[in-house]
């Protein structure tokens, strides 16, 4: 995982068209299925004063269904999402307080394991964290599709596969994680 200070690649760059997926250009290294987009192509707007002072931090748009990743104030990735049913994702500052790849699932009272067709976590598992330690709502992988842009989950953020992966390998525990409209 790149750590905070350390300076990013080049941004992927989706194909004209396909600012929010897909392919992207040859001879770019990308994850298979990758759907990264070169943030200032999906209409997030420029600088983000509050993260100026910051190597990297991550906004959830709840109202956009999309998580933005800010270098220094800057978006530089941008990726759909799927949120909590009946507004279930909390708002608020958090930090992603723990990073776990093949993470168990606790479902009430229940340990799924990794690997568990039952356990939706996926294989990377951002946890969110606030003042009072880590909660039970973290950022991670769905194999639902159609969860994508929609309220579904019981409040965690849900990315696809391989974006996940790609977030998994640029975050580190004690990031900001700003979730709001």
């Amino acid at each position: 995982a790149l750590r905070g200070g350390d300076v990013l690649p080049e941004p992927w760059k989706s194909l004209p068209g396909n600012e929010m997926g897909g392919p992207v250009e040859p001879g770019l290294s990308a994850p298979d299925g990758a759907g990264v987009a070169k943030a200032e192509h999906t209409g997030m707007g420029g600088p983000d004063a509050r993260f100026a002072e910051i190597p990297l931090a991550l906004v959830v748009s709840t109202n956009n269904y999309r998580l933005t990743v800010y270098r220094h104030g800057a978006p530089v990735y941008a990726f759909p999402v799927g949120l909590g049913e009946d507004g279930a994702t909390p708002g608020g500052m958090f930090r992603i307080a723990n990073m776990i790849t093949g993470p168990d699932w606790y479902n009430r009272g229940e340990t799924v394991p990794a690997g568990d067709p039952r356990n939706p976590l996926g294989r990377h598992w951002m946890g969110l964290g606030g003042e009072n330690g880590a909660t039970s709502y973290g950022i991670h992988p769905t194999e639902e599709p159609d969860s994508i842009g929609a309220n579904r989950s019981r409040g965690c953020i849900r990315m696809r596969p391989a974006d996940a992966a790609y977030l998994f390998e640029l975050c580190e525990t004690g990031m900001p994680v700003l979730i709001e409209p």
